[in-house]
């Protein structure tokens, strides 16, 4: 394991029971209802706020424990830093909003918004592997529309992995979570998971760029349609001139998306996408339009449905065929006579 990463899909670790808390008013605000799991550095709880009686996740800094003073205060440090990031981007859709951060005892909180759902990493799971385009295409272009913003700001997320990609039951909308690593571009690496960081991160010494996250996407992309990482899930810096994949994972790829995957994860940061909007631009033909069907093997939550829908779409242009949709095959409503497009 590379000092400052985690391991690839660690969803419980230093965990020492979820209950310590259950039942508790936190920041004179929220109640602490039920223990949802925990990853490398905090518990994550669903609470209610008293002040709305809207449910959100309270992120808790682990109690202390055998770990170094140091690492105890990064591990706070890095929740106050995903606060104000949170913050920071209050206005961009895909990311959780933020509603309070601060202290319990010693142990550093947040507060965000509750999304209820399911992971990229579950729907992979469940899929094994993804061979739907629509909803691959569907899934990047939710990502890379959060991340172009963030990319424009000049913030580098550094920690992309299916497990910080959320889909909401609610709307179909796709969060990204999990701003604890997130950094300015130029600034030094805070750190990342084994498997998804870029080559030029791994020794921890280069500053950021949106290329990192480049190559992260890319390595999602790439587990969603082969269940396997590109080059062996390294923990340390691969060789240079080493494939990403063997030519028999590759040929897994949906060729549609193949070449575009193959860049992303290239050895050399110049040599993929330059941003997150760079990869977007490529999407954009084959993303979902209006009156699309839904996919026959469609995620439940869908993330199609975002592009399909009449309240998030842009209409697409007029076809040759006369007939008009009038209402909206995903949620019914009726469309504007100037939004309704020829299909």
């Amino acid at each position: 394991m590379v000092p400052g990463f985690h391991h690839a899909h660690i969803s419980l670790c230093r965990t020492t029971g979820g209950s310590a808390v259950q039942g508790q008013l936190v920041g004179k605000r929220f109640v602490v209802r039920e223990f949802l799991g925990a990853g490398a550095e905090a518990q994550v709880y669903r609470a209610v706020d008293q002040e709305t009686d809207h449910e959100v996740a309270l992120k808790f800094q682990f109690a202390r424990g055998p770990e170094t003073v140091r690492t105890y205060r990064a591990d706070g440090e890095n929740l106050t830093h995903a606060a104000h990031l949170g913050m920071f981007l209050a206005d961009v859709r895909g990311v959780p909003e933020v509603y309070w951060h601060g202290r319990h005892g010693e142990r550093h909180c947040l507060a965000t918004e509750f999304v209820d759902g399911i992971s990229v990493q579950e729907a992979t799971s469940k899929a094994r592997p993804v061979r739907c385009v629509p909803t691959l295409v569907a899934t990047l272009g939710q990502i890379c529309e959060t991340l172009s913003v963030m990319h424009e700001r000049g913030l580098v997320h550094c920690d992309l992995k299916p497990e910080n990609l959320l889909i909401s039951a609610r709307n179909d909308l796709l969060q990204i979570l999990d701003l604890g690593s997130a950094e300015f571009v130029g600034r030094p690496f805070r750190g990342g998971t084994s498997g998804y960081a870029a080559p030029e991160n791994l020794d921890q010494l280069g500053p950021v760029s949106a290329r990192a996250d480049v190559f992260s996407l890319g390595c999602v992309l790439i587990e969603m349609t082969t269940m396997k990482l590109p080059y062996g899930g390294q923990e340390g810096r691969p060789e240079a001139g080493l494939e990403p994949l063997a030519a028999g994972d590759a040929a897994l790829i949906p060729a549609p998306l193949r070449d575009l995957a193959l860049r992303m994860v290239a050895y050399d940061p110049d040599h993929r996408p330059r941003d997150a909007g760079a990869v977007l631009a490529e999407l954009a033909g084959r993303l979902p339009r209006l009156g699309d069907p839904r996919p026959v093997k469609a995620w439940d939550p869908d993330p199609t449905a975002r592009y399909r829908c009449c309240v998030f779409s842009e209409p697409p242009p007029a076809a040759r065929r006369a007939k008009r949709i009038t209402s909206c095959p995903v949620c019914a409503a009726r469309i504007p006579r100037s939004r309704r497009p020829r299909v």
